[in-house]
């Protein structure tokens, strides 16, 4: 008897596992629907338009927006990027990705957050993050 609500907790914790890991590795999407707000997202650092030196490591930073949910879609030249949460840390690599595509371009990357509150979303006003040579 024990044993047999022993192998069923440890089904029950497996299944649970394999739905956290899916739900944790699924890839955050931008909302189909959303309304445009005229106000650029409240982030800490503040990095609204600003340029940087090309040597400069990774910008993180923390969306202070209120809401539920939140995606930001980083692009560079035609490459994309998405994150979910509230905060935003592009890898190493992802970084130089970005670097390199808007030096090679001549563009500037471009940062859009949208929050999420009960199912409703909303487009922050994008912000460039120019990158000198």
């Amino acid at each position: 008897m024990i044993n047999k609500a022993i192998r069923s907790l440890c089904r029950d914790c497996i299944a649970m596992i394999v739905i956290l890991l899916f739900a944790a590795c699924s890839k955050p999407k931008v909302p189909q629907q959303y309304t445009d707000s005229k106000q650029q997202p409240r982030i800490f650092p503040e990095y609204h338009d600003v340029t940087v030196p090309c040597n400069i490591a990774p910008l993180t930073f923390a969306i202070e927006e209120e809401g539920t949910d939140f995606v930001t879609r980083i692009t560079a030249d035609d490459k994309e990027w998405l994150y979910a949460g509230d905060e935003v840390c592009p890898t190493s690599k992802q970084w130089e990705k970005m670097k390199e595509a808007v030096l090679n371009s001549q563009s500037s990357i471009l940062i859009e957050v949208f929050v999420g509150n009960n199912e409703k979303w909303k487009r922050m006003k994008p912000f460039a993050i120019h990158v000198s040579p």
